[in-house]
């Protein structure tokens, strides 16, 4: 009896030192996985802030610090969106057509972007943005005429806003970053982050200008290295009502190329050039390997673009017009004020030069005689200021700076009227400086140059017709220049689609809304080439 109690004792002994010793493992395994989690997301964490700075850094706009002319010292002309400048003669002006043109980026700390939470297209988002100012492109045609040039105060005009409104970083703007991504991954089944290639971005916004309320254009792209006359006129004109004749929408024209395997075929260049000296041309969707360009036109052998891959901080254009209504109300009083601190300033510095041209009279006269020089101070704000009483400068009164009549007294003086305060002025003032700032964040101070030979053989060529006779005279442009002259045309020209190609759907006949089913419409064809090579950022 008394050894089997013993065992019993024995055996609930080790029980419970397995349970403590398995609950002991239980905590041990939890403290251990929880550490090991907590290590796990502060080590990614860091690493995610690490590349954030890098990225920042490569993505940095260093336009600033090139000091390369902006275009060869050069005889040849330059064409930037088919028209033709002298390099000798012309560069003002054509600093300020590339300046004029909007210049999308990068952008960082947006609305995400839908289940993504993207809120940075640094890395992905280049040719996306290059489609972004292609269209923009066109509309400023349409809506501001190719003469109209940027400046300063552009951002005041209320078709230039509403043309940056359309491509605005939010999911509202028709042509945002966000609806084309969304878009992008609807059409081609490319989520959210992914790099698009120069046929995707153009299929996508095909389908936002259908959506866009304006109906501002309509985009046609023609495939297989086709241009099919007959189905990008029916693409553009509009069935008129009671008989009317049909109208005609402004058209962006855009046909895709392969002009080789990893680069261009050299035979194609001079018809590249061709392309892009014709007036309607908007320029090419294209770039070298790896790095999405906007292409504005050529110089010599050497293309001319925009860059996209600059981080720039968000911007909200919805500010723009609260500041924009009280600008015009008070613009007179900030242009005056302007005009007051600008003429002070120069006051001031012809009084430095002119005490400074005193003071070495004074040396010279002080040597001669032979008298030690007056000691020249430097004046600081706090420093006592000289008023001269006469014109030769010899007696000077010293004037303590308190009992001088400071900016504010000045502009109290010069507009005792004025319905705001000094300090309302000066926010309102503040505010128009900063939408200053951020307006210049949409235009490019210096364009690029990459020899032709070295774009990607993927690109697309893109021209706006506003008119029919437009796209009639860019059809007879196309075969007189580029069609009866090069042995290897570009592309082929024909009337009507031969029957050899599938019939697709209209283009007129696609649904607006976004489904599982939007595309399909033009992935039906077989196609002959693959124009839709990746885009990606290494």
């Amino acid at each position: 009896m008394e050894y089997s109690g013993y065992r019993q004792y024995i055996a609930s002994a080790s029980g419970a030192i397995m349970e403590m010793a398995s609950s002991a493992a239980t905590s041990v395994q939890t403290a251990a996985s929880a550490t090991y989690q907590n290590v796990t997301d502060s080590f990614q964490s860091h690493c995610a802030s690490v590349a954030e700075k890098l990225m920042n850094y490569k993505y940095q706009d260093r336009s600033l610090l090139d000091t390369s002319p902006l275009f060869p010292d050069t005889l040849q002309p330059i064409y930037i969106l088919g028209e033709k400048w002298s390099a000798k003669h012309d560069l003002e002006e054509l600093k300020q057509i590339v300046q004029s043109r909007i210049w999308f980026t990068y952008r960082k700390d947006f609305p995400p972007i839908g289940s993504s939470e993207c809120k940075s297209d640094q890395g992905w988002g280049c040719m996306l943005r290059c489609g972004q100012m292609l269209l923009a492109s066109c509309l400023m045609d349409i809506h501001l005429s190719r003469s109209w040039r940027w400046t300063s105060e552009s951002w005041d005009q209320p078709q230039y806003r509403n043309i940056l409104k359309k491509f605005q970083d939010k999911k509202s703007a028709p042509y945002s970053i966000h609806q084309i991504s969304l878009m992008g991954e609807s059409v081609e089944k490319k989520p959210v982050g992914t790099w698009f290639g120069p046929n995707t971005v153009l299929q996508v916004l095909r389908k936002l200008t259908r959506m866009d309320p304006c109906n501002d254009l309509v985009i046609h792209v023609a495939m297989d290295n086709t241009l099919i006359v007959s189905e990008a006129k029916r693409a553009s004109l509009i069935a008129g009502e009671n008989g009317e004749e049909a109208k005609w929408r402004p058209l962006l024209l855009c046909v895709t190329l392969r002009l080789g395997l990893t680069e261009i075929n050299p035979v194609y260049i001079n018809g590249l050039k061709t392309c892009l000296s014709l007036p309607q041309t908007q320029g090419l969707l294209g770039g070298r390997p790896n790095h999405a360009l906007y292409i504005l036109g050529f110089v010599e052998n050497e293309a001319i673009y925009l860059d996209p891959h600059v981080t720039q901080p968000y911007v909200e254009l919805e500010t723009w017009e609260g500041v924009s209504v009280l600008f015009r109300e008070n613009e007179g009083q900030i242009i005056r004020n302007r005009a007051q601190r600008n003429e002070r300033m120069s006051q001031d510095e012809e009084e430095v030069e002119n005490d400074e041209r005193q003071d070495d009279e004074g040396r010279s006269e002080g040597d001669e005689e032979g008298e030690p020089a007056p000691h020249k101070v430097a004046r600081t704000s706090d420093s006592p200021r000289f008023r001269r009483t006469d014109s030769t400068g010899a007696d000077l009164e010293i004037v303590e700076s308190e009992s001088l009549p400071q900016d504010e007294e000045i502009s109290e003086q010069m507009n005792p009227e004025t319905e705001l305060g000094q300090q309302v002025e000066d926010d309102l003032e503040k505010q128009v400086e900063l939408v200053e700032r951020e307006d210049m964040t949409f235009h490019a101070s210096r364009p690029g140059r990459i020899s032709i030979d070295l774009l990607d053989p993927s690109l697309s060529l893109a021209f706006l017709c506003k008119t029919e006779e437009d796209f009639d005279n860019l059809c007879i442009a196309l075969q007189d220049k580029l069609m009866s002259v090069e042995k290897t045309p570009l592309f082929e020209m024909v009337l009507e689609r031969p029957a050899h190609m599938i019939f697709p759907q209209s283009p007129c006949d696609i649904s607006v809304q976004p489904d599982e089913s939007t595309g399909s419409d033009y992935e039906q064809i077989e196609r002959k080439y693959d124009s839709e090579e990746e885009f990606e950022i290494i």
